[in-house]
């Protein structure tokens, strides 16, 4: 089954990354008005917040860290990203437990906030995506890669908050 929503969230990737970006603001910097827009991911962020501090950079160090109160739930989801990354990236990214330093990716488990499917990715010198679930951490794994896809090393600086396909509408 989670292969079968990987390919689906990959086909539907696929095709909002192929397709054209949206415009600008009239007479915004294009530098600034990229900073400001909200990234194109599916399912689409239901809210996002930049930040003024630097953005993650993904480098040859980076590690998926894995809280370790959430290792036995959240195994599973860590290897299947860890080896989503390798294909997107041409090498291999290691899964540890412990506490990210700056340019790892930290998954974590125990916000009660979210919705089951859904997770909250903040972005600084790490990137961390903290759930209610291991399907919620799973979700957010599927927007990293998408992130990464349309910038390979950076992703700018923010706080995100998305829920599953299957809760989004255009009142998010």
């Amino acid at each position: 089954m989670r292969l079968l929503g990987s390919l689906v969230a990959a086909a539907c990737a696929v095709t909002l990354l192929t397709a054209p970006g949206a415009a600008a603001a009239p007479g915004a910097p294009p530098a600034r008005a990229a900073a400001a827009a909200a990234p194109q991911t599916v399912p689409a962020l239901r809210q996002w917040t930049p930040s003024t501090g630097g953005a993650y950079a993904f480098t040859a160090t980076t590690r998926i860290v894995v809280d370790p109160a959430a290792a036995d739930r959240l195994s599973d989801e860590a290897a299947t990203f860890a080896e989503d990354l390798t294909a997107l990236t041409g090498r291999g990214v290691p899964v540890v437990t412990g506490s990210p330093a700056a340019g790892d990716i930290g998954l974590g488990l125990g916000d009660p906030t979210l919705p089951a499917e859904g997770y909250r990715m903040t972005v600084g010198a790490t990137l961390t995506l903290q759930a209610a679930t291991d399907t919620g951490a799973f979700n957010g794994t599927r927007s990293v890669l998408q992130l990464l896809h349309q910038s390979p090393r950076h992703i700018s600086s923010c706080r995100r908050r998305s829920s599953c396909i299957s809760r989004w509408s255009p009142s998010h």
